[in-house]
């Protein structure tokens, strides 16, 4: 691993540690206001924008992994990345096309949309919004036409907003983003773009030069014709491969 993901790793700790506190903060907003009174959900309101940022943030060496293993081996074009989970606006768009998606899938934005309000009830069949319920009574509350209007607005305006990121960045087309482009807080004082935080490699790198990146070991292990690796690669078991 190179000396600059290695200097990379306490701050990625600390933001780690940071999205751990939130989300417990989230729940016990979210125990208080369903247990005792709705007031203690507004902090789980004000909440939301971190565990979205923090999700995101958690989400992108899985990104960048997926795009090194292409490029470096010379497959990035001849296969197609979609990028899913935590897809709620403009810039996330712009962040995962930036880390090499080529197109980006959302569920949850456009439940909120619909009219979702996260009461956790979808397995219930009481969905108070009437989204996910068959009781006809309670699907009165989700009235087609009106909420056809909303979901249609949010995807209107949610690519009317990844417009214009791509025209603030001076490019003409999404899939121009770069890493470059994309800048990232590490911590109230730091921010940086994203190719100075994750490790990007040169299209072959893997092939030319496997030992000169982080994925080495990796590479060693990787049988083409077997899905089981061909040296043991980590921490292993205690007894593996006992009888």
């Amino acid at each position: 691993m190179s000396s600059r993901a290695t200097a990379d790793l306490p701050a990625a700790a600390r933001r780690f540690s940071l999205f751990i506190v939130v989300a417990l903060l989230a729940l016990l907003s979210l125990v208080l206001g369903l247990e005792l009174a709705k007031g203690w959900l507004l902090p789980l309101i004000l909440l939301l924008p971190l565990l979205a940022l923090g999700l995101w943030d958690l989400a992108q060496p899985a990104h960048s992994l997926m795009r090194n293993a292409l490029v470096g081996a010379n497959l990035r074009s001849e296969i197609r990345l979609a990028a899913s989970g935590k897809i709620v606006g403009g810039f996330s768009m712009a962040a995962n096309l930036a880390l090499g998606a080529d197109w980006c899938n959302a569920a949850r934005a456009f439940m909120f949309a619909l009219g979702c309000v996260q009461s956790m009830r979808c397995h219930t069949n009481r969905c108070p919004t009437g989204v996910t319920t068959n009781d006809p009574a309670l699907q009165r509350g989700l009235v087609v036409a009106l909420k056809a209007q909303r979901v249609a607005g949010f995807q209107h305006h949610t690519v009317e907003a990844l417009a214009e990121l791509v025209a603030a960045a001076g490019l003409l087309h999404p899939q121009d983003l770069m890493p470059r482009h994309i800048w990232h807080r590490l911590n109230p004082i730091e921010v940086r773009t994203l190719d100075r935080i994750y490790n990007f490699l040169e299209p072959g790198a893997l092939l030319a030069a496997p030992d000169m990146t982080p994925y080495a070991e990796e590479w060693r292990a990787a049988d083409p014709d077997s899905f089981e690796p061909r040296i043991d690669v980590g921490p292993q078991r205690e007894g593996r491969g006992a009888a």
